[in-house]
């Protein structure tokens, strides 16, 4: 089976699966490409064989990790896994589903999303702070009014701006020039 370039969530059973932390943090472990037994991914992350099994086993059943190939190692069938897709992508919006189980599922995959944003920001600003070539994670926040029309112009650009670049790199580490960068990008009406 070859990785498609991305895949678009949208069935809550998917939803509910990636609402786990642990989840999520297996599905971004293959940024490299490389397909991994559970033993591995367990080993990488320095925890238990069995919990990540589990996990692995609950990814496959709704098709967001598959079974790439098998070999066998001293007797021992190993199964490898890749993610259905480079780019694994979450669009709340269209999750089917209705009722407070889909918030749920919905708040707990943008709270697991923003606790690793948030990890990852602050390591990259801990580690840029020293640094002399001025590459320190960019972050700004703002608030504005906008009608209804400039709302909707605005999330048509960011969302071409997403798309033009998604489409132009790639998820793979294989070349060493390039180094991985986090975007996150949210557009949300402040209800107070």
């Amino acid at each position: 089976m070859e990785q498609l370039n991305y895949y678009e969530v949208t069935t809550f059973e998917q939803a509910k699966v990636l609402s786990n932390d642990l989840r999520m943090k297996i599905l971004s472990l293959f940024h490299d490409d490389k397909s991994r037994t559970a033993k591995q991914i367990a080993d990488q992350l320095e925890m238990s064989a069995s919990k990540v099994h589990y996990h692995v086993r609950e990814l496959v059943k709704v098709g967001l990790l598959v079974l790439t190939e098998t070999r066998e190692n001293a007797g021992i069938v190993e199964k490898y896994y890749l993610p259905i897709a480079k780019d694994i992508r979450i669009r709340l919006s269209r999750i089917e589903g209705e009722g407070i189980h889909l918030l749920h599922e919905q708040s707990q995959i943008i709270n697991n999303t923003l606790k690793e944003f948030k990890i990852s920001f602050l390591k990259a600003f801990e580690h840029a702070h020293n640094d002399q070539n001025n590459s320190r994670p960019l972050f700004f926040q703002m608030s504005k009014y906008m009608s209804e029309e400039e709302r909707v112009e605005l999330y048509r650009e960011l969302k071409e701006l997403s798309e033009k670049w998604n489409n132009r790199l790639s998820n793979s580490c294989k070349d060493p020039e390039k180094k991985e960068l986090g975007l996150l990008v949210s557009l949300y009406e402040v209800i107070e």
